[in-house]
């Protein structure tokens, strides 16, 4: 009978021996201090990638894709040419690789994981920066219809409207830039100078105050009318959830993670926020999950290991598998001879499989025992 779960399992069973064996290339960035030594013993890593094809279409080879991945995600600001690795290059390159060591993941993995958090943004803050830039008072109605359908998919009531323009005109006043004249005479000459006190009210500063506003009235939002941005960070974060088999936040259960996301002074922060919450649910997941927690706690989802074994078991039982079942949440808890934690290699699976109650009974159980039936018949002349 075959086993079949694929390459990607197979190597998901493995990759954390591969990422803590002695040689590896995470495992260099723990025995060197010295920068020089560690660009040393790294220097067949970078030789080799050279002369690799990058991943990704667009990059010269696999070390230009390492070096863009670098630097695009922030985590090098070398200034070299591309495809010459700079001392700041070196050092998030060993920066990267601890990370990586010390989740159980491979460097790309990590380093790929790193920079798609770094720049997926959520794109919200740039429709307050293009809404509000220096407006008249006047404008705040129109302001605040605009950006407020944005982030709930719906417009503000007359009275959000009325008390907006009421406190943007106050605000507004209140950081009015003063000016003061000093005149000094000397003979027969005077001389005036005007100086300016105080910026007024900035266009970072109206930035904030429109999304101080908006968050405060967040609270009439519910579940049913939450449109806009604020709808899709809270699908968002229900869908981060589902992927890890928790329950469904209710919207007041996320409502201050949400306020503080749409409250964010820019989109770096707000995503920075938004998928800290999501990674502290993955690790409460984590706990469920023995054999993929460093996998869950480096910013996957459980669905990636599950899927993969339920239709393993959907194709071997011959009968409809949930998540939930059993003999998945023993794969996924599975503790080796050495008592670590890990995922089952293919042996490991089938023999788990084979000791399970609904063997005898699956479709390839029941061919084996037709066609031992059979050859015992033709041996015995019958």
């Amino acid at each position: 009978m075959a086993f079949n779960t694929g390459p990607q399992y197979t190597q998901q069973a493995t990759q954390l021996a591969q990422v803590q064996a002695k040689d590896s290339f995470e495992t260099k960035s723990q025995n060197y201090s010295d920068p020089v030594a560690y660009s040393y013993a790294i220097g067949d890593y970078l030789l080799n990638w050279r002369n690799e094809a990058s991943p990704t279409p667009g990059f010269a080879n696999k070390l230009d894709y390492i070096q863009a991945l670098l630097r695009g995600s922030g985590l090098s600001d070398d200034t070299t040419e591309r495809g010459i690795i700079g001392n700041k290059d070196v050092k998030a390159l060993q920066d990267v690789s601890r990370i990586a060591l010390q989740n159980g993941v491979p460097f790309l993995n990590m380093l790929q994981n790193l920079y798609t958090n770094k720049s997926s943004a959520v794109s919200f803050s740039k429709s307050i920066s293009t809404a509000i830039k220096l407006l008249d008072p006047t404008d705040a109605k129109s302001t605040l219809s605009d950006a407020y359908f944005k982030y709930y998919g719906a417009f503000p009531s007359q009275n959000q409207i009325t008390e907006f323009e009421k406190k943007y005109n106050e605000e507004a006043k209140r950081q009015m830039a003063k000016s003061t004249t000093t005149t000094t005479t000397s003979g027969q000459t005077s001389t005036s100078k005007t100086t300016t006190l105080g910026e007024g009210f900035t266009e970072k500063e109206q930035q904030q105050f429109l999304a101080d506003y908006l968050v405060k009235n967040f609270d009439v939002a519910t579940k049913e009318n939450l449109g806009g941005v604020a709808k899709s960070l809270y699908d968002d974060i229900v869908k981060t959830n589902k992927n890890n088999y928790l329950s469904e936040p209710t919207l007041p259960e996320v409502a201050s993670v949400l306020k503080q996301v749409l409250d964010a002074p820019d989109d770096a922060v707000a995503n920075e926020l938004l998928n800290n919450y999501k990674n502290q649910q993955r690790k409460v997941a984590s706990t469920q999950y023995l054999g993929i927690q460093p996998f869950l706690l480096a910013g996957e989802d459980a669905t990636t290991y599950t899927k993969p074994l339920v239709d393993f078991l959907t194709k071997a039982s011959g009968r409809t598998i949930s998540y939930d079942d059993p003999f998945i949440k023993k794969a996924l808890n599975f503790k080796d001879d050495k008592g670590n934690y890990r995922l089952m290699n293919d042996l490991e699976l089938k023999n788990a499989w084979m000791s399970d109650p609904r063997y005898g009974t699956s479709p390839a159980a029941i061919q084996e025992g037709v066609q031992m039936a059979n050859y015992l018949t033709q041996k015995l002349g019958r």
